[in-house]
């Protein structure tokens, strides 16, 4: 599955699979607001890390969200 391949997609949301080396991550579009986000997950030290982004629809722009 290459970059930006699409996971899932309902009448609300759809899922984009995202590359990064070291991170599990995915791209989101939210379709009611037409808005977009980032989730990532970094798996290390016998623990996980998460970051949220607001995002463009590109999802290369990454402002960071506090956590939820």
């Amino acid at each position: 599955m290459s970059d930006g391949s699409q996971l899932y997609e309902s009448a609300e949301i759809a899922v984009f699979k995202l590359y990064d080396v070291a991170e599990v991550v995915k791209g989101f579009w939210f379709k009611d607001t037409n808005e977009y986000g980032v989730h990532s997950v970094f798996y290390g030290d016998d623990k996980s890390y998460e970051s949220f982004y607001r995002s463009d629809r590109t999802f290369e722009k990454r402002e960071v969200l506090p956590t939820l």
